[in-house]
């Protein structure tokens, strides 16, 4: 049996490939609650998590925190 060798070492790499290559399709759907639901595209994925990445740095997080 051969082994499968992934294409992007973390989904985080598969996603932002995406983003630049502008992938225009859904990226996540998320369901809050029963019938409330939001999908999100690659590039407003990407966009949020640095929004989240620079909120969190600006209290101090870094790198390895938890």
């Amino acid at each position: 049996m051969t082994a499968l060798r992934p294409r992007f070492p973390s989904i985080l790499h598969a996603l932002l490939a995406e983003a630049e290559r502008g992938s225009d399709g859904s990226a996540v759907t998320l369901i809050q609650e029963p019938g409330r639901e939001e999908t999100l595209r690659y590039d407003a994925l990407v966009e949020n998590a640095a929004r989240c990445a620079a909120a969190l740095a600006e209290r101090g997080v870094g790198h390895g925190d938890r």
